[in-house]
């Protein structure tokens, strides 16, 4: 692949981000609500924040272009045009570099990283780019001032929901890279859960039933199976649909008035949001961690078998680790039972690691030379 220059490099991403937030933010616009001027989904600032993250300072003229030529669209004078681009520019940058100071990690593997998104990313950020392009509007003359609050509580949740939807589903699909190659009946699983996903909305919206909860079945499903990218996708196909349904006062949104159909929407909205967030991200850190516990005992079983080939000591804490692992009682703990092994004992009674008077522990030192060292609690306790 041939090298590009830093400044066409720079003159790529600015073009490429600032078409992506204007073709996102076209599509937001066609869920709108309060006289057509607030969408409660504002997916343009997912796609902002994402490449930001990604590209860094890169991608900050192509935010503040595509900013502007999302908020023409309005109809406004230019005054506010511009107002209320450097307010969506300045909340997406202010949302990446207070990420960027709690260390934000985009693979969004760990729970702190799900919670820095939706606090710090999320509501503290958007209420920038409400305060200023509700005051925008209005200094426009887009609309009366009477409507301020109801305006910026729809911006503030359209721009949260697009934190929280479209950047963490962005996030999956550049980080986590989907393989095509996947076995048949795991396309033929996601088929059906997309299927599943669109049937449960499609039942609580456009039915005499109008009810939403079922819809949280396929995306707990999705959390469990694909994690965050799945999680995340048939999160915002749910909220795209559903949105839709209240666009048209349909289902559970019939004969409401425009601020409670923004309430409903929203509340709804952001407890998918955060259900898909924090359980992917949860089950992610949880496959992480017993990843990472396998791998250290197929490292020290490897040790073990390495040092029972000359000492016959290895097999015997190894049969030890295999009682202890398969053993049905879970109170059976590992150290217990290496440790008793080590002193010629069986284990008697089950004791609690935490509480036994010596534990071992097993480190490699190189390929061949295990060690074994003997911790007392008290001291472990103190450091």
């Amino acid at each position: 692949m041939p090298e590009v220059s830093p400044k066409v490099a720079v003159v790529l991403i600015s073009a490429g981000t600032a078409i992506a937030y204007w073709l996102t933010g076209l599509a937001g616009l066609q869920l709108t609500l309060a006289d057509g001027q607030i969408s409660p989904v504002w997916p343009a600032t997912g796609v902002a924040l994402f490449c930001l993250v990604r590209w860094g300072w890169r991608a900050a003229p192509g935010v503040l272009i595509g900013a502007l030529l999302a908020t023409w669209e309005f109809g406004a004078p230019p005054l506010g045009v511009l107002f209320n681009g450097l307010g969506n520019t300045l909340a997406a940058v202010a949302a990446w570099q207070v990420l960027r100071l709690v260390g934000f990690r985009p693979e969004l593997d760990r729970i702190r990283d799900a919670v820095a998104l939706i606090v710090l990313g999320g509501v503290a950020a958007v209420a920038l780019s409400a305060t200023l392009g509700t005051s925008a509007l209005i200094a426009a003359e887009a609309m009366p001032a009477e409507q301020f609050w109801t305006t910026w509580a729809i911006w503030l949740t359209g721009d949260l929901m697009g934190v929280l939807m479209v950047a963490p589903a962005l996030f999956a699909l550049w980080y986590q890279r989907p393989q095509v190659a996947r076995p048949q009946r795991v396309r033929i699983e996601a088929a059906v859960l997309i299927t599943a996903t669109v049937c449960a909305a499609v039942l609580g919206t456009e039915t005499s039933i109008g009810i939403l909860f079922p819809t949280v079945i396929p995306l707990i499903w999705a959390a469990v199976r694909f994690q965050l990218l799945g999680a995340a996708s048939c999160a915002l196909l749910t909220s795209v649909l559903v949105s839709l349904a209240a666009i048209e006062g349909n289902g559970p949104f019939a004969g409401k008035t425009v601020l409670a159909t923004m309430i409903a929407l929203q509340v709804y909205n952001g407890s998918l949001a955060l259900i898909a967030l924090l359980l992917s991200t949860a089950i992610t850190e949880r496959n992480k961690a017993q990843a990472a516990v396998e791998e250290t005992c197929e490292v020290l079983a490897d040790a073990l078998t390495r040092l029972g080939e000359k000492t016959g000591l290895g097999e015997r804490t190894l049969a030890a680790i295999r009682r202890a692992t398969t053993a049905p009682e879970p109170e059976a703990g590992l150290e217990q039972a290496i440790a008793a092994v080590l002193s010629d004992d069986e284990p008697t009674t089950p004791v609690n690691p935490a509480d036994s008077a010596s534990v071992v522990r097993v480190g490699v030192i190189d390929d061949r030379r295990p060690r074994r060292v003997a911790e007392d609690p008290a001291r472990r306790t103190r450091t």
